[in-house]
């Protein structure tokens, strides 16, 4: 039975999590994502890939990335697809292979650097998210502001920024916290409610949950008042 029987269409369809990658400009992980995802196909050959089979990979994840980057950024890189559509590649084993996918995955994110590619929906959305810090921020919320769905911009998140929207909201919410206890003297509860956490205590645990600290517990350590006073107790 040829090796192509061997191997399940989704290790040679479904370049999803290498694409993610990609499109937050990081060539080297997204490498690491599919050189894992060789380990797997070759495993399946039986380390007998043939020659058409390691074309058949370049050419879909070629095609994956393109599509990626038009839905998400609405941008063609079509010229830079058709190039290695047109590129004859020469793997004839796993380091081919891997070798070649990495000069397509550096030359896609070169070309995303070069357009200084951000997806608008994801920067107003975070702009908005910034001002408004001290409320409702659910996705539904968050989705209608920037004139978007909120299944499309749940996707978009994670593609774009490496995290769930509602984890970058967290991250959003506890950085603010954190500002709020090393420069003012607000209580606990003052900047719970001042970063939209609702409750000190729940607060208290996201917080902690992110930090490794409570909140007071990092404001004895961080703030400008403990700071003044360590340098006070320096000797000279």
């Amino acid at each position: 039975m040829p090796a192509a029987c061997c191997i399940s269409n989704e290790l040679l369809y479904n370049f999803q999590d290498v694409c993610r990658a990609l499109i937050q400009q990081d060539a080297c992980h997204a490498g690491s994502l599919f050189a894992s995802r060789l380990e797997v196909i070759f495993n399946e050959g039986n380390d007998a890939v043939s020659e058409d089979i390691c074309r058949q990979v370049l050419q879909r994840l070629n095609q994956s990335i393109y599509h990626f980057i038009l839905f998400h950024w609405k941008l063609s890189l079509h010229t830079l697809c058709q190039t290695f559509e047109a590129f004859s590649f020469q793997a004839r084993c796993r380091e081919d292979l891997q070798r070649e996918v990495q000069e397509m995955l550096c030359a896609y994110c070169n070309e995303l650097s070069r357009y200084g590619c951000t997806n608008s929906y994801i920067t107003r959305a975070a702009e908005y998210i910034e001002h408004n810090i001290h409320g409702d921020l659910s996705l539904p919320r968050v989705a209608s502001h920037v004139f978007v769905c909120s299944a499309y911009l749940s996707e978009l998140f994670p593609a774009c920024t490496g995290q769930k929207f509602c984890e970058y909201v967290a991250h959003r919410r506890v950085e603010r916290a954190k500002d709020l206890l090393c420069t003012t003297k607000m209580t606990v509860q003052e900047i719970s409610q001042q970063c939209g956490f609702g409750s000190s205590s729940y607060f208290s645990c996201v917080f902690s949950k992110h930090t490794g600290l409570s909140p007071r517990a990092y404001r004895s350590v961080h703030s400008t008042d403990a700071n003044e006073t360590q340098q006070l107790l320096k000797p000279n």
